[in-house]
């Protein structure tokens, strides 16, 4: 039960940041959207990150681990987000909302097939219910 009020938590997140980032992309360009967002997450997880990299001695890492690092840090964070603030700023911030639901289709679909996790009948059902949720929403947009 934990685990699903955290996942409401995060989903009520996504909520806000999709109105905020519409709201944004109206008056800033997408690049100053973007540095903002890696900005304010870098300061509200510095304190996290200090007191994890204290405990944690960061020679253990290898070259592998730097290169997956620095993906992350250049397509997911600068890319991801430079991506999103340009697309935000052109459609509305309900369309951009239920495009945020390929996430998670995504997720399960990466941890069947990378994690070897079981694909279960809820996900399948999700998964439909997404896609059904973006075609409704796209056939509005087309009438």
């Amino acid at each position: 039960m934990f685990g699903n009020v955290l996942v409401l938590g995060a989903v009520i997140g996504e909520a806000l940041f999709v109105v905020c980032s519409r709201v944004l992309a109206q008056r800033l360009q997408p690049l100053t959207v973007a540095a903002g967002i890696s900005v304010l997450g870098f300061l509200m997880f510095l304190p996290f990150a200090l007191w994890e990299a204290w405990r944690f001695d960061l020679s253990r890492l290898d070259r592998a681990d730097w290169i997956n690092i620095a993906y992350y840090v250049v397509v997911v964070t600068v890319v991801a987000f430079l991506l999103w603030a340009r697309g935000v700023a052109r459609v509305p911030a309900g369309t951009a909302a239920v495009f945020t639901g390929v996430l998670p289709i995504s997720a399960v679909t990466l941890s069947y097939l990378v994690l070897g996790e079981p694909m279960r009948v809820a996900h399948l059902v999700g998964t439909a219910c997404v896609v059904a949720g973006i075609l409704v929403v796209a056939r509005e947009a087309q009438a």
